[in-house]
């Protein structure tokens, strides 16, 4: 699946979004902060730039597709 080193595993610990509550924009921001802070980790710098930039752009974070799609 990975035979031209495209993609790589991210691990995270996702309870971090159990504080939101029914907060949903509030959970999936801190998913999200989550994920790309685990992929910092591992050396792909570009999850937390896309976040910030998504962030920084008002853009409300509604789904993780769009976020995962970048």
């Amino acid at each position: 699946m990975n035979r031209q080193a495209k993609l790589f595993c991210v691990y995270g610990n996702l309870e971090v979004a159990q504080g939101a509550r029914e907060d949903i924009q509030k959970g999936l921001s801190l998913i999200l902060r989550e994920i790309a802070r685990r992929a910092s980790n591992q050396g792909d710098p570009s999850p937390e730039r896309i976040r910030r930039d998504m962030e920084s752009e008002g853009a409300a974070i509604t789904s993780l597709t769009d976020f995962l799609a970048q």
